[in-house]
């Protein structure tokens, strides 16, 4: 009877602890339009500390639970700029929000930089 009991409080406590979630999940992908795989998802609070991450699949997803408040996501990965998106709100039961960032090429921006850099100095001869 009390391993019963024992077994239906767990079970009542897991249902109870994940009705009090929300989830954000959403998309990342490169300037064209191609999902970036692995790339780190962080989920943080508006103090920005960190409270759950995750990383993307082979098709760019992500999908994080939570508890509902407000937070905002900061995307990283090895090449690409970091991103960080708007705050907005996780809500009991919802799937609140569905996140698309582009990631941008760090060596596609050097290279922007590099070419104007080249274009001043040429036009400064002149």
């Amino acid at each position: 009877m009390k391993k019963t009991i024992l077994l239906f409080n767990l079970i009542l406590a897991s249902a109870i602890a994940f009705a009090q979630t929300g989830t954000v999940s959403g998309l990342v992908k490169d300037n064209k339009s191609q999902a970036i795989i692995a790339a780190n998802v962080l989920l943080k609070q508006q103090d920005s500390s960190s409270v759950k991450g995750s990383i993307t699949d082979s098709a760019g997803a992500f999908k994080i639970n939570a508890k509902p408040g407000t937070y905002f996501l900061v995307i990283s990965t090895t090449g690409f700029e970091n991103i960080s998106s708007s705050l907005f709100s996780i809500k009991e039961n919802e799937e609140t929000i569905k996140w698309v960032g582009t990631l941008t090429d760090i060596q596609e921006q050097k290279l922007a930089i590099q070419r104007k850099d080249e274009f001043l100095t040429i036009a400064s001869h002149e």
